[in-house]
């Protein structure tokens, strides 16, 4: 990443700008003071109110995959090695006994246990909450949607594995990218 300049302030987590091979962004990151350094945890959006999706937009979408996940690691099923844009995905799995992981710029962003999410935001118990993950019990999907579409500026990483005592298998995907 580039240098970080403070804009505001609030306890240690700050807003800043970045500026990335010596051209300043017009993005907002969150991020935090460590030993006097402020290191950006992830992008939430632009200052301009631009749009963070352009033409580079990709819907990647695999079928069939039958792939085991283990109960002690996760597999990795998206790992962007670069700069990248995301605004949302749906892992469809066989069962509700995984965990789901993604990992923005080296931070875990979110670490959800599908089955106990689908205590709390199935779309089988009637509407949701305005949220950002939900779970579909009747297709053992999970999705994140975020309002926004998130930057990260070294990787973006989807990963998921089965609840300890399991073995359980990822089906398919859909993964929107930019």
């Amino acid at each position: 990443m580039g240098d970080l300049t403070e804009s505001n302030s609030s306890g240690s987590t700050k807003l800043i700008g970045a500026t990335v091979d010596g051209t300043e962004t017009d993005y907002v990151a969150v991020g935090t003071k460590v030993d006097g350094v402020t290191k950006a945890l992830h992008v939430i959006g632009e200052v301009d109110s631009k749009t963070l999706l352009d033409s580079s937009l990709r819907i990647l979408q695999e079928f069939g995959l039958n792939n085991t996940l283990s109960n002690s690691s996760y597999e990795t099923i998206y790992d962007s090695n670069g700069p990248e844009i995301i605004s949302g995905f749906a892992l469809i799995f066989n069962h509700r006994k995984v965990i789901v992981r993604l990992q923005i710029d080296g931070e875990t962003i979110f670490e959800i246990n599908c089955e106990e999410l689908k205590d709390q935001l199935n779309w089988n118990n009637g509407p949701l909450p305005r949220t950002y993950v939900s779970w579909d019990d009747g297709s053992d999907s999970f999705y994140f949607y975020p309002a926004n579409a998130i930057r990260g500026l070294v990787d973006v990483v989807i990963s998921a594995r089965s609840t300890p005592g399991q073995k359980k298998k990822i089906e398919s995907y859909i993964i929107q990218v930019g």
